[in-house]
């Protein structure tokens, strides 16, 4: 993990399995990067498939 000013920047080594844990996952990120463009589902998909996530909640 590393933060920058408003960004967060995490890198993981064991992704959440589709459906209830990325689901709560993505609605937590959604909370904590506030400047997010996407529906909690997209986001809970994005992060059962990828390992590096980088949020930015601008002011």
């Amino acid at each position: 993990m590393a933060a920058f000013s408003t960004t967060l920047h995490l890198v993981v080594s064991r992704q959440p399995q589709p459906g209830p844990w990325a689901w709560e996952l993505a609605g937590q990120l959604l909370a904590v990067g506030g400047s997010l463009q996407h529906e909690q589902w997209q986001l809970a998909m994005a992060v059962a498939r990828s390992d590096a996530w980088f949020l930015h909640d601008r002011p």
